[in-house]
């Protein structure tokens, strides 16, 4: 095994993509990846050389970076995160960005199947005064969600609910990033979905839009007067999930766009008076 940083780092990259390989390196032997390239000539403690090649054999048989590191990174934030949950993803962010809009300091804010907690702790982050909470089916997820909030000093509430059940309170916004992902679809037999819960990624039969629809026509029971439905989809569901706000009678539906100008989120006011 390589006994210098810059040994470690020349192996890893023979076996994975430099990125990759770099979090790992940095990640196994406990040290900032500036060092990687400012020390390489340090040498490197055996047991943290074994701890890099079990690393790197896991992620060669496809298991999630996030998941042998123990953490992710999310708006800025480092969060952890485990098996449990979904890797956080750069295209929910767009479902953050596009929420904050709706959000000032003193709405009301709801994120569905929060898994790690990012997208809620994202906007607890940008809207300290307001009211954050954050509910998942999964006892893991909430205790993950709240290690994140109290490592993070911010604040959530979290309680485990499915989908609304539950519920009383009325909120300005609700956020979810669903699972979307059809039943069938083979994508789930490859790559890094295979080591992630698929509660968190399988949507139903029906396109994977069970889920999405189920939230759709459930919301405006929970939605104040003018509060936004924000919801991330798959980059071929959006005009269908556009199709279900309008059905249910949501107003100012729009779509909108990932960092790879893919449609990923769509959002929906609910403007009629309570009954």
């Amino acid at each position: 095994m390589a006994d210098t940083i810059g040994e470690c780092l020349g192996y890893a990259r023979q076996r994975l993509p430099r990125l990759e390989a770099d979090l790992l390196v940095s990640g196994s032997l406990g040290v900032p990846r500036s060092h990687l390239y400012a020390f390489e000539e340090r040498t490197v403690d055996p047991s943290a050389g074994t701890r890099l090649t079990d690393w790197i054999g896991r992620r060669e048989r496809g298991e999630p970076v996030a998941y042998i590191l123990g953490r992710r990174g999310f708006w800025g934030l480092d969060l952890e995160v485990t098996p449990d949950v979904l890797v956080p993803r750069p295209d929910t962010e767009t479902l953050v960005e596009v929420a904050l809009v709706m959000v000032s300091d003193e709405s009301s804010v709801l994120d569905i199947g929060t898994g790690c907690g990012n997208a809620a702790l994202a906007i607890a982050s940008e809207r300290p005064g307001a009211q954050v909470t954050a509910t998942d089916i999964d006892p893991a997820c909430i205790a993950l969600c709240r290690r994140n909030a109290e490592r993070l000093g911010l604040t959530v509430t979290t309680r485990i609910a499915d989908c609304f059940a539950g519920l009383d309170d009325r909120f300005d916004v609700v956020l979810a990033n669903p699972p979307y992902v059809d039943d069938a679809d083979p994508r789930l037999r490859q790559g890094d979905l295979r080591f992630e819960p698929r509660r968190a990624l399988v949507g139903g039969p029906n396109g994977g839009l069970d889920i999405v629809a189920r939230l759709i026509r459930e919301s405006p029971d929970h939605l104040a007067t003018g509060g936004w439905l924000c919801l991330e989809h798959g980059d071929e569901q959006g005009e269908a999930v556009a199709s279900l706000f309008e059905d249910r009678g949501f107003a100012d539906i729009r779509g909108h766009v990932d960092f790879a100008n893919r449609p990923r989120v769509t959002v929906g006011c609910w403007r009629e008076e309570r009954s």
